[in-house]
């Protein structure tokens, strides 16, 4: 099981670790479209839908990574004058009664609309470009699944410390 939990983990940091790259793409897109538009006049159709494409990829490939490392926003005032074992018990059934239920639809959502992506040919409308829509869809829904997987990862340690009184590994 420890296996498994060490897997997870190592893919969520590899992932977040890829993925962080893409704002220095993002800044250099933006720049590139902010002197071409302001400075010569000129603007692309593909500036726009890029840099939101790239924006969703980071975003989206970043949530697991984020859980992770406990870097996701939090009202910690409170909540970190518990007692560790009450903080775990708190993550548990915050974590059975909101994150799972809804954690689980949304994986599941995702991975139906990226598989439809692909059988309709979908596209991006927003401009006169039209990429497809079908990897975006699909990165997305591997964001949302890893999420899940590193939620379930987090909920197995909280729920030791509940139980255990002490760290799992």
């Amino acid at each position: 099981m420890k296996r498994a939990l060490q897997v997870i983990d190592a893919i969520s940091d590899r992932t977040g670790n890829i993925v962080q790259w893409l704002s220095v793409g993002l800044v250099l897109i933006i720049s590139y479209e902010t002197i071409m538009r302001y400075i010569f006049s000129i603007s692309t159709l593909w500036e726009y839908e890029t840099v939101a494409m790239m924006g969703a990829t980071l975003y989206g490939l970043s949530f697991a990574y984020v859980m992770r490392h406990k870097l996701n926003v939090r009202v910690d005032v409170i909540f970190s004058l518990f007692p560790r074992r009450v903080q775990a018990a708190v993550d548990s059934i915050g974590m059975l009664v909101a994150f799972f239920p809804v954690m689980v639809l949304v994986a599941i959502s995702a991975v139906s609309t990226a598989r439809q992506a692909f059988v309709v040919d979908e596209r991006m409308s927003i401009t006169g470009w039209y990429p497809p829509a079908a990897p975006l869809r699909t990165v997305l829904a591997v964001g949302f699944v890893l999420l899940l997987l590193q939620g379930l990862v987090v909920f197995i340690r909280e729920f030791h410390y509940l139980i255990r009184n002490k760290a799992y590994d």
